[in-house]
């Protein structure tokens, strides 16, 4: 019965910690600046109900007062009212952000609560009517008016309280309708609290959505232009690359001397550049691309070999370690050569000053696991959450494109990406598949 009951309790309070985690994020800048316009726009409705209702009912205080000096101070009151919800309606009206319009509109409603309760008071009689009243009001809060849910709360707690005290301390003693009222009201804040959370988090969930397909469409025309770009660029690029060839040729026939050495150094400077550009073109259409899988016998040791011959530089030590059972497998030798050409190109990138270089490839039961380690300066934690984020970059050079690639040819294959990163000592991603 005990571990029932804990098993119970366990789940309640793993359902309120993520019920926690899903409050908007009213913090963000960007998203209440997205609501702001149809929040003003609401708020003015809202803004000229309220005063209809203020002037309808200023006859009804001739019923419950008569001529009296309470009725001349209660018109006076609700014809003050009127003015101040005109200045506030404009004042909003011109809101530009929603800083100044959540304090006008706090302000607003806050002392429309204190005129509402000043009325009251002056209600002696008849509380059956005023509790439906109330509790409508306690929804109008929460549901119907465009602010912040803490402002929401606060404004429905000073009219719960008040109102409740008000029925205290003018009802009689033998009068069930405080307690009735109380009750009333606590289960209107609930539900209406309940009712405004969700709002809120329905509001924040269409705000992710059009901020994602604002970025999907910029990811298009990204796509679409490297696609019409690719080919351009490529066509000079595979000229550059035959004339490199030729010089190639030609520096191997002239005796050893230091021009011949500079000169060779030079060529291989235009061959990382020419290779970085490729690199870039290929990342960008590789995003937007449909992938397709090709499984075919793949050399993971020869695809490995080539590209660490054409990229590593002389100040770089490299250790490859290929376990015979991964050397050739069955899967798509165009994806595994994208993911270890980025993957190399980084753990190159995250070492200007030399380091050791580690590339591996091992299975484990039905999986096939490549990593690629490096020693270099490793990535900050503030950075880790953002790594497969689409433009995003912590290298001077460089287009956020990398490891997004990555991340979709390791999912294209079936499997994942990880990594593990220590500042100071260095960086290992792990790409894990399944054999197919």
């Amino acid at each position: 019965m005990f571990a029932f009951f804990r098993l119970k309790f366990k789940f309640l309070n793993d359902w309120i910690i993520e019920t926690l985690r899903t409050v908007p994020k009213e913090s963000k800048d960007d998203y209440r600046q997205f609501y702001l316009h149809s929040d003003i726009a609401q708020s003015k409705m809202i803004i000229v109900v309220l005063a209809i209702v203020v002037a309808i009912l200023s006859f009804s205080d001739y019923a419950f007062l008569g001529l009296s000096w309470e009725l001349l101070i209660l018109e006076i009151l609700r014809s003050s009212l009127l003015i101040y919800s005109g200045l506030v309606f404009i004042r909003i009206n011109k809101s530009q952000n929603y800083r100044s319009y959540d304090k006008s509109l706090f302000v607003f409603l806050l002392t429309f609560i204190f005129f509402s309760l000043a009325v009251n008071a002056t209600r002696t009689q008849g509380f059956a009517p005023e509790t439906v009243i109330a509790s409508i009001s306690i929804f109008a809060f929460y549901l119907a008016i465009p602010t912040r849910f803490a402002n929401q709360a606060i404004l429905s707690l000073v009219y719960t309280v008040g109102q409740v005290a008000l029925m205290i301390f003018t009802g009689q003693e033998s009068d069930l309708t405080p307690l009735v009222m109380s009750i009333s009201l606590v289960l209107a804040n609930a539900l209406a609290a309940v009712g405004s959370w969700q709002l809120h988090r329905y509001r924040w969930k269409n705000f992710q959505d059009f901020t994602e397909h604002k970025k999907s469409e910029r990811f298009i025309v990204i796509g679409q232009t490297a696609a019409m770009v690719g080919h351009d660029i490529r066509n000079p690029l595979q000229a550059i690359e035959g004339d490199i060839y030729l010089t190639k040729l030609d520096l191997d026939q002239l005796p050893d001397s230091e021009i011949k050495n500079d000169i060779t150094e030079n060529v291989f400077a235009i061959e990382q550049n020419l290779s970085y550009i490729d690199k870039i073109v290929s990342d960008l259409q590789d995003y937007t691309r449909p992938l397709s899988l090709t499984l075919q016998q793949t050399d993971l040791e020869k695809i490995i070999n080539n590209l660490i011959q054409n990229k590593v530089p002389s100040n770089i030590i490299v250790s490859i370690k290929i376990e015979l059972s991964v050397r050739k497998i069955n899967t798509d030798p165009d994806l595994i050569k994208r993911i270890f050409n980025n993957l190399i190109t980084n753990a190159i990138q995250a070492m200007p000053e030399g380091g050791k270089l580690t590339v591996s490839a091992s299975k484990k039961e039905s999986y096939v696991f490549l990593s690629v380690e490096d020693t270099g300066a490793g990535i900050s934690k503030a950075a880790q959450d953002k790594l497969f984020t689409p433009l995003f970059t912590t290298k001077a050079k460089g287009q956020g494109f990398g490891l997004v690639v990555v991340k979709r040819m390791a999912e294209a294959l079936g499997g994942t990406v990880s990594f593990e990163s220590e500042l100071g000592r260095g960086t290992k991603f792990i790409v894990k598949f399944p054999l197919k």
